[in-house]
């Protein structure tokens, strides 16, 4: 149940929302499942702290603020998923080492930018099969209509647009699900 404040806060900024009805579930994405809401369309309250005073932010239900929630992930597989072309290591420790924060924030950020966006189906019927986030990571960067163009700068900028189309290939992050479910990859470079 979410606080009182909450709905006040909500109703005096003339925020729309919806409340619904939901068996008891542990997590924001269960509660979402079990009202057969999308994930993205329902929040959640998480405890921050401001100067030292607890506060209560309302974000998206998908949106994990602690890297190490995806180790859990990873380690649920019989293989981890790669996150670098060589060997990283620690791959938690690696992804927190490419952000710009330390707690790796930023590559959470970027995830879930790349995966809010269209996906594509790689090479179907053949064991090389799979499920490619962004979806122009898979198309030549110059046959980019206007309106693929704006979804990519969500990822990236113009600049870094140009470089690619210098590079002659898509270089920013991209996620690689197999048609069975295991998580393949998340990869930056070509």
């Amino acid at each position: 149940m979410r606080p009182r404040s909450v709905d006040d806060f909500l109703k005096r900024n003339r925020i729309p929302y919806t409340t619904l009805l939901h068996p008891p579930a542990f997590t924001a994405m269960h509660a979402a499942a079990a009202s057969h809401t999308p994930g993205r369309c329902f929040a959640k309250t998480v405890v921050c702290f401001a100067d030292d005073t607890p506060i209560l932010a309302v974000v998206p239900a998908p949106l994990m603020v602690d890297l190490e929630q995806l180790r859990a992930l990873m380690n649920a597989q019989a293989e981890l998923p790669s996150v670098a072309l060589g060997d990283p290591g620690d791959p938690i420790e690696y992804l927190k080492a490419l952000s710009a924060d330390a707690d790796g924030r930023e590559i959470l950020a970027i995830l879930l930018e790349v995966l809010e966006s269209g996906f594509t189906h790689v090479v179907a019927g053949t064991s090389e099969e799979l499920y490619v986030w962004p979806y122009f990571a898979e198309y030549p960067l110059d046959a980019l209509t206007p309106q693929q163009l704006v979804e990519l700068f969500t990822l990236l900028t113009a600049a870094d647009y140009e470089d690619m189309k210098s590079y002659g290939s898509y270089t920013f992050f991209r996620v690689g699900i197999a048609p069975d479910g295991r998580w393949l990859f998340f990869l930056a470079g070509d």
